[in-house]
């Protein structure tokens, strides 16, 4: 089977899987305050992947010949997927105490 001929069954899987946004877009834009979320997203976003992707063959050839293992790379994900979950508990827990000030702060102006 050529290539090109897989590519055009994974084609629509792709357009499903990438129909609807995701926790983490959802939880950006929450995390940001008005006029601040397009400028906030997009500097968190190109600085993030600047750093991630940019300097990831760098790292990946260093850990490489660190390690004198081909299985080097695999560290690198499993920080990097550390570090992601990481950052999703701690603002899950910032957002949750933002939700619960903003509902205190509006029980206390209706009452």
């Amino acid at each position: 089977m050529r290539a090109d001929s897989r590519c055009g069954t994974t084609w629509p899987l792709f357009v499903l899987l990438n129909r609807y946004p995701t926790v983490e877009t959802l939880l950006a834009v929450q995390a940001f305050v008005g006029l601040l979320i397009a400028a906030s997203l997009a500097l968190s976003y190109n600085f993030s992947v600047t750093l991630f992707d940019g300097f990831a063959p760098l790292i990946v050839t260093w850990l490489i010949d660190a390690a004198h293992s081909k299985l080097a790379p695999s560290f690198y994900v499993m920080a990097t997927a550390v570090l992601g979950i990481t950052s999703v508990i701690w603002l899950g827990r910032r957002m949750r105490g933002a939700v619960a000030t903003t509902a205190t702060a509006t029980r206390v102006t209706e009452a």
